[in-house]
């Protein structure tokens, strides 16, 4: 029987009949397409198959379709009425499948043909394909049509559209299809999971959204992708990932439909993919396949592995992703309640200990970093297993709590929302994502008192973990400034009290000490796994970090008892630890702790102090990578809390650096030195200080330097220069500050070489003296003056090494330096850098400072690592910035005490700047891989430097060094040698710190003695009148480097303005230049234009004047002076009103006038009209003025633009004679015009306008017709001259018909010349069509040349070239072409006449390649092709076809956009012109349109089959249905050729209404439950508010025929509450008392209605229960109230505050009229709003509404006057203003757009306006004005710098009218200069920079620039420029009736 039924399927059987003889044989396409025309036609499709299948033959595919044969041959084969005759369909489509297989991969010549073959199986044989896919149907034959289905959707996208429109696939069958059957890879699931993957594959987005529109047919795969084949789950993840996931043009609620809660359930699952061999369908047998598939672990553990990865990949992008995935920001971060990812919320509390699979737990780990607001869901459902267990399992939950508090990056976690969170709130979230409660109390009960080490360590490095974070996200607080000092206080007090305390702490810790009991291992051995047990010394190293986190977080609260001793509980309890940097790690934590807890227990007078510099001494050198660093930063910090290095914080570096570099050998006896020393010196710190300022006092060379008398000669030279009695208190402060000491020593040396002097062991001795020596050479060279270290070794005479002493004694005034020799070795970098300084001829610099010869390994301010020996191996490389630091200091010693002695000659000035710029560049480097890598000890090191970087410190011991600042001359004599060489030393090192970026901030203070010094020099120069700038070079630069002051800079400017014009310029080698002086007068200025500040009057009336003798010099091209002088006035035009007029005629007689001359010029012409009469009189005087194309141009375009000055016509005549020849020739031939013609043309063309006449202009457009057309390019110039002249014909000739014909043929011409080369000019062509169409607004006279046109061969290339280059994608992209031909073709042809031209045009555009992309496209041409092809149906309605409303339907969205409504329109016409629309009724639109009628292939294919009702409501967007019924177009009426404005996406009534009276045809077969639940009930019930008569009654029309498919319908799901709904309507309408048969309702009414017709669809909706039982309860709806208003407002309900929102909602929504309005003053809206307001009872959601209840209301103006003149509402904006403060940001912005509406709709009233004669004027109305202004200075405090830039825009725009508004009256003396100050200041805060606008405010606005108003198009700019052009605006209004009222006075 089976085989028999499978004989009638004929399929197998036959294909296994044919002998394998024939299949070997040569296929003949020719035999072939014969024999499938007889009988055996089948037979021969079936061998065709075999043969394609068959690997061994040749390519007979192709040899078919290259002999002409296609799939519309053998489409023929299947009869149409044969539906289930499976013998020829399965081989036909067998054959099909390979064909077009083989069309994809080889043929793709014939892919048109073959995409035609599949519509029409699509289109006649749909049956068949739905029967071989039914439930009846095989699973061969199922894969057959699945297997032909995937290859067509690859095919083409619109295939694949129709394929998911058409083949239908319903639920039970699609069960069948995702069925799991063996084998795997060939069963009909894995073929339709290949067919759903084929319309991603694409990635076709109009494809891709169809797919996903089908509910649940995508995600159907997913649950059993679990036994799927590896391959199959990558395949699908892979994809779907890539096309849908990762694609932008997929929104998120598309994606959440797609990937429900069950669906990323089954993808979690796949982390434990089964695979095809763990699959059983009948659970029979399973220990055998489990037998079996052990055999395979190896493979299956692979595709594990490949599985988990493409899931992990997938499900990072799906639940971690905010751009592509399905979570939400939840900007409250779970503290409002509310589930904003309440998917994933449902997801992760179902997953089953996550935490045990490593890239589950990864994923988790990185959604909850993504979604903060998850971190309680996923902790809770972690915390049952956190109870202690000592088991893999629990380490795995702890170890993934531990990472989990770790992700959390502050930067992403909570910056981004802290803007909306409370401080309250904010304490909260860090509290949860850092230190949750739940983790505390786990870690406080269970696990820290636990007996088993393993997890009180786990315990202890989650709490660290914890603690670090909160550390991070606290100071992320304390640094954005989110929270006050006291709330973090409060909060870290209240974490406090939920940690461990100290005394948990400490028992913790002394559980350590004691011997584990014999139950840990009996417990250890319960456990299922062996847990390894973490070593004793990781346990208290992590709990030192613990105890140290613990102070840092909660100072003085970590409270150790005195019985505790950490060290010597350490060596108590390491003492049998083979891991010795375990124990010297822990015991440097421990002293850090110590210190930090007590530094008072580390006195030197204590015991501790010596013990802890013991240890650190044999720390400091540990062979080791961390230790070093950390024992060190402790021994600076302990060494600095002695107090003896108060002031000298850096001689620490050298104390440590001198003991690094003592041998290991000798270092114990060096570091009881340092003890004994600190001990002795601590006990009597006074006297050691005493000692030194003995020495001090001893020194004979110290009184010898720079004694008082030196000092005061300093000080005089720098006051005697000024008498300004500014200047002298600078100075007098500068006197005052105390210069650098002699002597930075501190107690501790003293102390160390007394100490040494009573050393007597040899062995002791060779350490100290090393060590003392070194100490004692680093200490020199950070000194002054050498005499007081002298004197100090002599008083402690210690026996250091004689080249010591020579070495200090040598630089004593009355000897000479010796080079360094000793302690260093022979190739130390002490020693060579010293050699190379002393000796002019010596070695070079370069050699010793390299920054190579930094080790790079501690370049990163790293210190030592390792024992340097110095004794039997010498160094002889930098190794640690420190060494830089001093052999720095070495340089700088050298330098100055050389400088001191009068030996600084200019070979060793070359080799100590060498010296010093290559040790500050090696500086430089480091600090910059400080600042990457942020090592300890760096961080530490800045620490003690007080934050400053080592650059910064170098420089500052350099300028603070007294004889740098002595010697510093920057205006030097000849014999100041020394003087000069030290000065140009000083600007390399400026130079290059200014080079380096190092902040000259911070040394600005520094430098200020130099600066001064400067200054004074200068103006000391200036006084004695000594102007030459003889060694002078070095002025400028340093006054640039030295970045003056603005009080520097009027000190200076106020002397150098007054130097004569003579001495600003120089002259060197024949050539004039600016000198010094003239140089620094331009810097000067241009330091007040970088600073924004404007000088004295005088000063600028100077430097005018000498901008105006310099340009009388003819060599001397000042343009920095000018262009200087020019960016001055522009930013202080206040100025222009004292520059006189000579100093435009001398810049404007020059004899070679530059570009900032003519610059400077147009400015003071374009500010300062008055100056035109100027110009014109020169230009009437100087011919040679007048030849200067390059500055009578732009001087003359500025004198058009000022409508304040009349130029005579004699002088423009004058201006035009001196370039008509030139004129002339550049219309004749354009290549050869002039530069000045083309960058001047605007000029030019208004010269040759009122200049040319008539009949010049004439002959001359008679020679461009003749040449034109030979041109290759049209430049804009050019096309302009043409216009002008031509324009000039035919303004002022009577007949000029003629003229204006020549001109359009010209341009079309020219047009079409343009064009030869297949690319269009963008420019060129925008320029030209504007000609044209300026030319069609000249005259209306368009008769008698339209014939001529039309005959003209040019027009119609004209018109070919508009539709190629318009509607291709990349050329004309304004549509700027296409708008001109629509202009033009409306002119020249007349309406409703049959012009074979217009046929021909229509034709063409049909058939233009692009003519379907544009019309289905979105492009800015969609609009102006549809406009053209709307008028030329209105020329000759002849054109119109049935065939064209396919295309049109496609191109349709139903909306009112402005290219729908043509669309519209279009189809109106076309109806109405009697081609017949009933072939496509119901009409479809849009992409369903295109896929239905088959738009872009043969429409006669598809018009047989007619549009189902579903399919069109279907189409209905729900989004798009409630705008509609929010914004519904009142005015818009069923005929589309009223065109209407509307700014958002609302459905077109004038289309829809009729389209659903349609779908409710009586005959018609309709669904009502889908109309309605679709939305077309409620878009129809909206249209009732409908002003316009034809749409109501339509609506009625549709309402009716609805009521009458209810009433006939039966066992329809909601049918009798539908029906009593519409009969509530139904009698509501007819108990109105309504003249109209059509009454028209208010819009609240409708909206209410509109929207209960949606929720009663929505049984679960959680108003569908009231509003049920409103309808219940209403035979009919009274429709002269607002229905359930007081029900819903005061309901008492658990849900009454929804209640109340949504009807509030209804009425913001429905106020649009008049008509809503009474209706509102009817049920006393208002008055019930506006006093709950104010109650207890609103909430902050109700008082929003109520604010949009008004803000809508009072757009309407009769509304609006009414509120203000009756109800009060102007005093209780007052009141609610008053009551807001600046966070209220939401209520203050509807507050503005309330105040700014009643400003627009009020200002407008006639009574308001000048002359009213209203008898009866409001005196509230009246005054309005007055009460806006009052409001707006209510607002002006409570707005901050977080409000929207658009709510400031309303706002300067609203107090601006009013300032504008004619009655103004005494209202701006409310608005005070302060006032105007804060909204400037506010607008800063918000806008950024107004700095234009502060000006105008500070110097008023008399020369200001005017701002056009034409020239600020507000719809191409944004918020923030039109904020900055109303505040501009209204402080000039304001300026100016200031200035009218003190004028009036």
């Amino acid at each position: 029987m089976l085989a028999k039924k499978r004989r009638k399927s004929g399929y197998e059987d036959h294909f296994d009949e044919i002998p394998t003889a024939k299949k070997t044989n040569l296929f003949c396409a020719s035999v072939f397409r014969k024999s499938i025309q007889g009988e055996d036609a089948i037979t021969a499709v079936k061998e065709f198959v075999n043969l394609c299948q068959s690997a061994n033959t040749q390519n007979v595919v192709l040899q078919y379709l290259e002999a002409g044969g296609g799939t519309q041959e053998l489409l023929g084969l299947l009869k149409l009425d044969q539906k289930n005759n499976m013998t020829s369909a399965v081989p036909i489509f067998s054959a099909l499948q390979c064909i077009i297989m083989k069309t994809l991969t080889e043929a793709q010549q014939y892919r048109p043909s073959v995409e035609d073959g599949c519509k029409h199986l699509l289109n006649l044989h749909l049956s068949t394909i739905h029967h071989m896919l039914s439930l009846k149907s095989t699973a061969k034959h199922r894969q057959i049509v699945l297997k032909l289905l995937t290859a067509i959707v690859t095919l083409s996208s619109q295939l694949a559209r129709m394929i998911l429109s058409h083949v239908k696939i319903s639920l039970p069958l699609r069960a069948v299809l995702i069925k799991h059957t063996k084998p795997v890879d060939k069963s009909v699931r894995t073929t339709f999971i290949h067919f759903l993957m084929a319309f991603l594959f694409d990635g076709s987005v109009s494809v891709i959204w169809p797919l996903l529109d089908i509910k649940g047919l995508l995600a159907s795969i997913v649950p059993g992708l679990i036994y799927d084949d590896c391959n199959t789950v990558h395949l699908v993840l892979a994809t779907v990932q890539d096309k849908v996931l990762m694609n932008t043009s997929i929104s998120k609620t598309a994606k959440l439909h797609t990937f429900s809660t069950p669906v990323v359930r089954s993808l979690f699952a796949l982390y434990d993919w089964k695979g095809p061999v763990k699959w059983n369908p009948t659970g029979k047998n399973r220990n055998n396949e489990i037998e079996d598939t052990n055999k395979d672990d190896v493979e299956q553990r692979e595709g594990q592995q490949i599985v988990a990865d493409a899931v992990h990949d997938f499900l990072q992008v799906l639940c971690a992703s905010h751009k592509y995935g399905i979570i939400f920001h939840d900007r409250s971060i779970g503290t409002s309640g509310k589930k904003h990812n309440e998917l994933l919320q449902t997801v992760l509390e179902n997953l089953e200990r996550p935490w045990e699979h490593e890239q589950k737990a990864k994923l988790i780990i990185k959604i909850v970093a993504a979604c903060p607001d998850l971190m309680k869901c996923v902790l809770a459902n972690v915390q049952p297993y956190l109870e202690p267990r000592v088991s893999v399992s629990w380490l795995k939950a702890i170890t993934f709590v531990m990472q989990l508090v770790q992700s959390l990056n502050p930067e992403q976690a909570l910056k981004p929302y802290a803007d909306t969170l409370t401080a309250h709130k904010i304490t909260n979230v860090v509290h949860t994502l850092t230190v949750p409660s739940v983790l505390l109390k786990e870690i406080g009960s269970q696990l820290l008192p636990h007996r088993q080490l393993v997890i009180r360590h786990e315990a202890v490095n989650l709490l660290l973990a914890m603690l670090k974070q909160f550390n991070t996200f606290v100071t992320c607080i304390e640094q954005w400034n989110l929270i006050d000092a006291s709330s973090q206080n409060a909060f870290k007090q209240s974490v406090v009290k939920k940690l461990p305390n100290s005394e948990m702490m400490i028992s913790l810790w002394n559980i350590n000490l004691s011997v584990p009991e014999g139950n840990e291992d009996e417990e250890n051995s319960r456990s299922d796994q062996i847990v390894p047990e973490p070593k004793l010394s990781s346990h208290l190293l992590a709990m030192m970090d613990l105890f140290l986190l613990y102070n840092k977080c909660f100072p003085d609260t970590l409270d150790i008892p005195n019985s505790i001793n950490f060290l010597t509980d350490i060596e108590h309890i390491m003492a049998n630890e083979e891991d010795h940097e375990a124990v010297a790690v822990l015991q440097e934590r421990v002293l850090q702790l110590l210190i930090t807890l007590d530094s008072f227990a580390f006195t030197p007078d204590k015991e501790m102090f010596g013990d802890a510099i013991d240890r650190l001494s044999y720390l400091v050198d540990y062979p080791s990578t961390t230790i070093p660093l950390e024992a060190r930063n402790i021994l600076c910090t302990l060494l600095i809390n002695t107090g003896l290095f108060e002031g000298v914080v850096s001689e620490v570096f050298v104390w440590l650096h001198c003991y690094l570099a003592v041998p290991a050998d000798h270092r114990k006896s060096v570091a009881r030195l340092l003890v004994d020393a600190i001990v002795r010196v601590s006990r009597n710190t006074a006297m050691y200080i005493d000692f030194i300022i003995k020495s001090e006092e001893g020194a004979e060379d110290t009184r010898k330097v720079v004694d008082n008398s030196q000092l005061e000669d300093i000080f005089d030279e720098l006051l005697e220069a000024s008498s300004d009695e500014a200047l002298g208190e600078r100075v007098q402060e500068f006197e005052n500050t105390p210069a650098s000491t002699a002597v930075s020593l501190s107690p501790l040396l003293p102390g160390v070489l007394e100490t040494a002097a009573t050393v007597c062991d040899n062995d002791q001795l060779e350490g100290v003296k090393y060590f003392i020596s070194c100490v004692v050479i680093h200490l020199l060279h950070s000194q002054t003056l050498p005499g007081t270290m002298l004197h100090l070794l002599q008083r402690w005479p210690v026996p250091l090494p004689s080249e010591v002493m020579s070495y200090v004694s040598g630089w004593l005034s009355d000897k000479s330096p010796e080079p360094l020799k000793k302690p260093f070795g022979r190739h130390s970098p002490e020693r060579k850098l010293s050699n190379a300084l002393l000796q002019a001829d010596g070695n070079s610099v370069s050699n010793i400072v390299d920054p190579s010869s930094v080790n790079n390994e501690s370049s990163a301010l790293v210190p030592l690592k390792e024992s340097t020996v110095l004794f039997g191996k010498e160094r002889s490389c930098i190794r640690d910035p420190v060494h830089v630091l001093l052999l720095y200091k070495l340089s700088v010693f050298h330098m100055t005490q050389l400088a001191f002695r009068g030996e600084f000659t200019e070979k060793l000035r070359d080799k100590c700047k060498e010296a010093l710029l290559s040790l500050l560049r090696v500086v430089s480097r480091v600090d910059k891989r400080q600042d990457e890598s942020a090592e300890t000890f760096s961080m530490e090191m800045l620490h003690l430097l007080d934050q400053e970087c080592l650059s910064l410190h170098c420089l500052k011991h350099t300028f603070t060094h007294p004889f740098l600042l002595h010697f510093f001359t920057p205006i030097n004599q000849k014999k100041q040698t020394v003087q000069k060489l030290v000065t140009e030393l000083v600007l390399e090192l400026l130079k290059l710190s200014s080079f380096l970026k190092i902040d000259m901030i911070s040394l600005s203070g520094i430098l200020k003695p130099f600066k001064q010094k400067l200054i004074q020099h200068i103006i000391r120069r200036l006084k004695k009148n000594k102007l030459s700038s003889l060694n002078m070079d070095s002025v400028v630069p340093f006054v640039e480097l030295f970045e003056l002051s603005f009080s520097d800079v009027l000190i200076l400017m106020d002397r150098v303005v007054a130097v004569p014009t003579e001495a600003l310029i120089c002259t060197k080698d024949g050539l004039h230049s600016l000198s010094v002086w003239g140089t620094l007068l331009v810097y000067l200025l241009g330091r007040c234009i970088t600073l924004h500040k404007p000088i004295a009057l005088g000063m600028v009336t100077s430097i005018a004047n000498h901008v105006a003798h310099l340009a009388k010099q003819d060599q001397l091209h000042c343009t920095l002076m000018e262009e200087h002088f020019l960016q001055y006035l522009e930013q202080f035009p206040h100025h222009l009103e004292h520059i006189q007029t000579r100093v435009l005629l001398r810049l404007l007689q020059q004899q070679n006038i530059g570009s900032s001359s003519v610059k400077l010029t147009v400015l003071l012409l374009s500010r300062k009209p008055v100056l035109i009469h100027d110009f014109i009189s020169l230009a009437r005087q100087r011919k040679k003025l007048r030849q200067n194309a390059a500055v009578v141009l732009p001087l003359l375009s500025t004198a058009f633009k000022c409508n304040t000055a009349k130029i005579e016509q004699n002088i423009l005549k004058k201006i035009y004679n001196e370039y008509s020849t030139e004129i002339r020739a550049a219309i004749l031939t354009p290549s050869e015009a002039a530069e000045w013609l083309k960058y001047y043309s605007s000029v030019v063309v208004q010269l040759v306008y009122k200049c040319m006449g008539i009949k010049a202009c004439k002959d001359l457009c008679r020679e461009v017709k003749s040449r034109a057309v030979q041109l290759d390019k049209y430049e804009e110039f050019y096309v302009d001259l043409i216009k002008c002249m031509f324009t000039k014909i035919i303004k002022n000739v009577h007949n000029s018909g003629q003229s204006q014909l020549d001109f359009v043929l010209l341009v079309l011409e020219m047009m079409v010349n343009l064009s030869k080369e297949n690319v269009l000019d963008q420019k060129q062509m925008e320029n030209m069509c504007q000609a044209l169409q300026d030319c069609a607004a000249l005259t209306d006279k368009w008769q008698d040349i339209s014939a001529p046109i039309k005959k003209s061969s040019v027009w119609l290339s004209f018109i070919k070239v508009s539709l190629k280059f318009g509607l291709q994608p990349h050329q004309d992209t304004s549509g700027k072409l296409l708008d001109t031909l629509v202009k033009l073709c409306d002119i020249i042809y007349e309406n409703l006449t049959e012009e074979p031209q217009i046929d021909e045009i229509f034709q063409w555009a049909l058939s233009h390649s692009e003519f379907l992309t544009v019309m289905l496209g979105t492009t800015q041409k969609k609009g102006k092709l549809v406009e053209l092809l709307f008028l030329l149906v209105k020329k000759d309605s002849s054109v119109m076809s049935s065939s064209h409303i396919p295309i049109f339907l496609g191109s349709y969205n139903a909306t009112l956009d402005p290219t729908d409504q043509l669309v519209l329109g279009l189809l109106q016409s076309y109806e109405a012109g009697g081609i017949s629309l009933h072939e496509c009724r119901p009409y479809l639109w849009g992409e369903a349109a295109v896929s239905h009628y088959s738009v872009k292939s043969k429409v006669g294919m598809s018009l047989w089959r007619q549009p189902q009702a579903n399919q069109v409501l279907e189409l209905l967007d729900m989004n798009c249905v409630l705008e509609t019924i929010k914004n519904f177009p009142l005015n818009r009426g069923l005929k589309a050729s009223e065109s209407l404005e509307c700014g958002r996406k609302v459905y077109d009534p004038a289309f829809l209404l009729p389209l659903f009276s349609h779908l409710l045809a009586p005959e018609s077969v309709v669904h009502t439950y889908k109309f309605i639940s679709s939305g077309g009930l409620a878009v129809t019930l909206a249209a009732l508010c409908s002003a316009c008569e034809d749409t109501r009654a339509a609506a009625y029309h549709v309402v009716a025929r609805l009521y009458f498919h209810e009433e006939v319908c039966r066992n329809v799901k909601g049918r009798l509450l539908s029906l009593q709904f519409l009969d509530a309507v139904r009698n509501g309408v007819a108990s109105l008392k309504n003249e109209s048969l059509n009454p028209q309702l208010p819009c609240i009414v409708t909206t209410f209605l509109a929207r209960t017709s949606l929720i009663l669809s929505q049984t679960h909706h959680e108003f569908y229960v009231p509003l049920q039982n409103f309808i219940i309860a209403k035979s009919s709806v009274n429709l002269n109230t607002i229905p359930e208003f007081f029900t819903f407002l005061h309901s008492s309900e658990v849900e009454f505050r929804t209640y109340r929102l949504w009807i509030l909602r209804v009425i913001r929504d429905g106020m649009k009229s008049n008509l809503d309005f009474r209706l509102s003053q009817r049920c006393v809206v208002f008055k019930l709003l506006l006093g709950f307001y104010s109650s207890v009872l609103a909430d902050d959601d109700t008082k929003k509404l109520i604010l949009e209840v008004i803000q809508s209301t009072v757009k309407i103006p009769t509304a609006a006057k009414v509120l203000v003149s009756t109800n009060g509402l102007v005093s209780w904006l007052h009141q609610t203003i008053r009551q807001l403060s600046r966070h209220d940001t939401v209520f203050i912005s509807t507050l503005i757009d309330i105040v700014s509406s009643l400003q627009t709709v009020l200002f407008d009233a006639t009574e308001l306006k000048d002359g009213g004669t209203g008898k009866t004027k409001s005196s509230v109305v009246q005054y309005f004005p007055h009460y806006i202004l009052l409001l707006e200075l209510d607002l002006l405090p409570k707005l901050g710098s977080k409000m929207a830039v658009a709510d400031l825009r309303k706002y300067l725009n609203t107090i601006q009218a009013v300032i504008s508004f004619q009655n103004t009256k005494a209202i701006n003396s409310l608005i005070s200069t302060q006032k105007m100050f804060e909204i400037v200041q506010l607008s800063k805060e918000v806008l950024g920079s107004v700095l234009d606008c502060e000006d105008l405010l500070t110097y008023g606005c008399k020369f200001a620039p005017t701002t056009e108003e034409e020239s600020l198009a507000f719809d191409s700019v944004d918020d923030n420029e039109q904020a900055v052009y109303h505040l501009r605006n209204l402080i000039i209004e304001w300026l100016q009736k200031i200035h009218n009222s003190q004028a009036a006075k």
